[in-house]
């Protein structure tokens, strides 16, 4: 578009027929959209986080009580943990928050999503896994705010007295619905319970379980004092849902595979060869197939039975 606001492209249709071509059409459109809002919080990073509904709805609940917060893969499980936090963090300057979930890729993928989001330093966020060495230093450093975690780390260092649960204003339970039995989950949380004078839960799950005695569980030894869900239909998250991308990735199979895979080819190509020849299988052996051997097991089934005679099966 030129000074004046008039629109013009160099594509052959714009260029030769002077009509508004699909290239000025498609920028127009995007130029139009509505732009997304972002959060806008005190401990929040400016235009880091889109502005959703359905998240601040979550956030508003667990700040009343204990909360297993129930939401599709992909729709901000992570995000809404982090916006409850940063709540906190604001309202208490003092406090810590303890973000766990069960692996340590995970627990170092919540330590970088916390750095990118909230208004807290490298030294303010930390992370313990089995392998982190200065686990003490993380617990006992009034300076770390914010610790991720897997569940394991945590329950060895609280038995061995570095940890005090007290300290934290919020435990979040990432992919909660392993906390069956006595997992480090259930322990813990049994522990924050009963330590901490003002205890917050977050529980977070794609899939709590498709069956009641096993949710119920989970709310039982998490200490749940209410359940917020939402589901791929609900309008409010809907128009969120990521589109699904299928891609073919060839790859090339070890050495021993492919010997196994040769052996069994060869295996096949030789039943089929001996059916050939005694004329029970007419078609070339690159027809045959996985049902074609079936079917023909089937027949051969028949034969055994009596059910089948002169190509053709009996009545």
């Amino acid at each position: 578009m030129d000074d004046g606001g008039v629109w013009s492209c160099t594509c052959p249709h714009y260029t030769y027929r002077h009509t508004i071509c699909k290239h000025i059409v498609m920028v127009q459109t995007e130029l139009s959209a509505p732009k997304p809002k972002y959060v806008v919080h005190p401990m929040v990073i400016d235009g880091v986080i889109e502005d959703r509904v359905y998240q601040r709805r979550f956030v508003e609940k667990a700040l009343e009580a204990n909360t297993l917060a129930v939401l599709p893969t992909a729709l901000g499980k992570t995000v809404i943990a982090e916006l409850l936090a940063a709540e906190l963090l604001h309202r208490y300057p003092g406090c810590r928050i303890l973000f766990m979930a069960p692996t340590k890729p995970l627990a170092l993928q919540h330590r970088e999503s916390v750095l990118k989001h909230l208004k807290l330093g490298e030294g303010e966020v930390a992370v313990v896994t089995g392998e982190t060495a200065a686990r003490p230093d993380v617990w006992n450093s009034p300076r770390v705010r914010f610790v991720t975690a897997t569940p394991q780390a945590v329950w060895k260092d609280y038995r061995r007295g570095l940890v005090r649960l007290e300290e934290f204003a919020l435990l979040i339970f990432d992919e909660c619905h392993r906390s069956r039995s006595r997992y480090a989950y259930t322990r813990l949380a049994e522990e924050y319970i009963r330590r901490c004078p003002y205890p917050l839960i977050l529980a977070l799950t794609a899939s709590p379980g498709s069956e009641e005695d096993k949710v119920v569980e989970v709310v039982r030894n998490l200490w749940i004092e209410q359940v917020v869900w939402m589901s791929e239909e609900d309008e409010e998250v809907s128009k969120y849902i990521p589109g699904i991308r299928v891609g073919w990735v060839r790859v090339k199979l070890p050495a021993e595979y492919e010997m196994i895979r040769d052996e069994i080819k060869r295996m096949i190509e030789s039943v089929i060869a001996r059916l050939r020849e005694s004329g029970l299988l007419r078609m070339p052996i690159e027809a045959v197939n996985k049902k074609v051997l079936v079917r023909f097991d089937e027949e051969r089934l028949f034969v055994t039975c009596g059910l089948y005679e002169n190509g053709r099966f009996g009545g």
